[in-house]
């Protein structure tokens, strides 16, 4: 390919971060600290919607931010902390969805998060180590959960009129209506640098691009096609800021038929012709299944422990509990547990539990946890629990294995032993201290990490799950609960 690309003066800045998003017929660049926006028209950046307000910046995290537009230009947004929010043209930005854990915090990195204009709806997909999806229609203003569809692990998402698609590692996945669909496979998974997916409306193509780490040899572009993916062709210059900022400063311009990419220095172009793209995109369903590791090696295995209510009295364990509050479990420490050298952790309840609707857990609310210098017999409600050692996939490799019914890994582990927390409700604080929790360690003023959840649905006097925390240097802990 002897085309070179066109640099070109955009006359706008664009910030530290930004998004090219295609929205319709348009391209659209987004400034993520204010939200301004911009539609390519021909060879101008035209103004497209003004920054917000002072106040409304304060709670943008530019760097933890999707941006998404639909046919008609309406900008969507979602934020840090799970919600979700809308804009039209000379508008506010107004909340769409709230604030929820399910999409908040680790939705960061190469998440999709796209407009489906054949579903007319938002998709959020995929991340780090997640493969659940779920659907915004703004008419209604709910998510709504998907099916099990592409695996775990980081991915790259596009919206086109025949559907969303989703790459990860050597799988493209195809979302129509509420099913996914595997559509195709490549030999180029790599775990350096990763592939961009982008879609050609034109020649209602979709492609890949890559680029070697080693940077020896240039960028490179492959078609998946229902025959399977083309041969490389080599295009020029270098895709390394995309591939860094996963896609988001790369798109193809409908209606200019160019492919960009924009950078805090400027925005350069290609024609899209020049990518040699064949007709057609990948829509045949493959009749071979999603691989999955039914049976792990055991190095991917981790201890677990869960507990059992037995039909025992639990025996006086001598403990000083103050006034107005009981003994509800104490759990022992060991190596999943690592909450300290010795001791336990006793998590208390007050003898009245129904009388603090929703319950939250403190140091001096309906819950406390405290680090104690023995070892007690583990009870709840005033009866023994018997102590079950399993093993659980260990969270990192729990992409390789089909984890949960639905696929989704964090819903995977029943212990949650040093994994991830169950799902919370509540305010945008509580999602937020899902993983590190908002106290500090009494000794080192570190921040409380999550370590085991314990739960007890079939207990009258307890019937809430409890989230430990625990210093990361086994100093001292914490806990939360959600009534269940």
């Amino acid at each position: 390919m002897d085309h070179e690309w066109v640099e070109h003066d955009l006359g706008v800045s664009l910030g530290r971060v930004a998004s090219a998003v295609v929205g319709g017929t348009s391209l659209y660049l987004v400034r993520h600290r204010d939200l301004a926006s911009w539609s390519i028209d021909g060879e101008r950046a035209q103004p497209w919607h003004e920054p917000v307000d002072a106040e409304t910046r304060v709670q943008l995290d530019e760097r933890n931010l999707h941006v998404a537009l639909d046919d008609e230009g309406v900008l969507y947004a979602l934020l840090v902390d799970g919600s979700t929010w809308s804009r039209v043209r000379g508008g506010p930005l107004t909340p769409l969805t709230g604030p929820d854990v399910r999409l908040a915090g680790h939705y960061a990195h190469r998440t999709g998060f796209v407009w489906d204009p054949r579903g007319r709806r938002l998709v959020v997909v995929g991340g780090d180590q997640r493969n659940d999806g779920y659907t915004i229609d703004p008419t209604v203003r709910a998510l709504v959960p998907l099916a099990a569809g592409p695996g775990h692990g980081p991915g790259q998402t596009v919206g086109t009129p025949h559907g969303v698609f989703r790459l990860t590692d050597d799988e493209l996945w195809l979302l129509q209506g509420e099913r996914w669909s595997l559509v195709g496979k490549h030999d180029l998974a790599r775990r350096d640098r990763g592939l961009l997916l982008y879609y050609d409306p034109r020649a209602d193509a979709i492609f890949v691009v890559g680029q070697p780490k080693t940077h020896r040899e240039g960028a490179f572009r492959v078609q998946l096609t229902t025959m399977g993916s083309t041969e490389p062709v080599a295009l020029p210059g270098s895709f390394e800021g995309p591939l860094e900022a996963h896609e988001a400063v790369a798109a193809i311009d409908p209606r200019g038929g160019r492919f960009w990419q924009v950078d805090r220095v400027g925005a350069r172009w290609i024609p899209a012709e020049q990518l040699g793209l064949q007709r057609g995109c990948p829509l045949v369903a493959m009749v071979q299944p999603r691989h999955v590791v039914v049976a792990p090696p055991l190095h991917w295995y981790r201890e677990a422990l869960a507990l059992r209510q037995r039909d025992e009295e639990a025996p006086a364990l001598g403990i000083p509990v103050r006034d107005g509050w009981v003994l509800v479990a104490t759990l022992p420490i060991g190596p999943h547990l690592p909450v300290g050298e010795s001791g336990a952790v006793l998590v208390f309840s007050r003898e009245l539990p129904y009388d603090y609707d929703p319950w939250t857990l403190s140091y001096t609310n309906a819950f406390e946890v405290r680090i104690v210098d023995e070892r007690f017999p583990s009870t709840a409600g005033g009866m023994l629990l018997d102590e079950m050692k399993y093993v659980e996939v260990d969270p990192v490799l729990a992409h390789r294995v089909d984890t949960a019914h639905d696929g989704s890994a964090f819903l995977a582990r029943g212990s949650k032993i040093g994994g991830f927390p169950a799902l919370v409700s509540g305010t945008r604080e509580d999602a937020a201290n899902a993983l590190v929790a908002d106290l500090s360690c009494e000794d080192c003023d570190a921040r409380l990490r999550f370590v085991a959840q314990l739960a007890w649905p079939e207990f009258d006097l307890i019937s809430a799950r409890v989230y430990v925390y625990a210093c990361p240097f086994g100093h001292s802990g914490a806990a939360r609960a959600q009534s269940v």
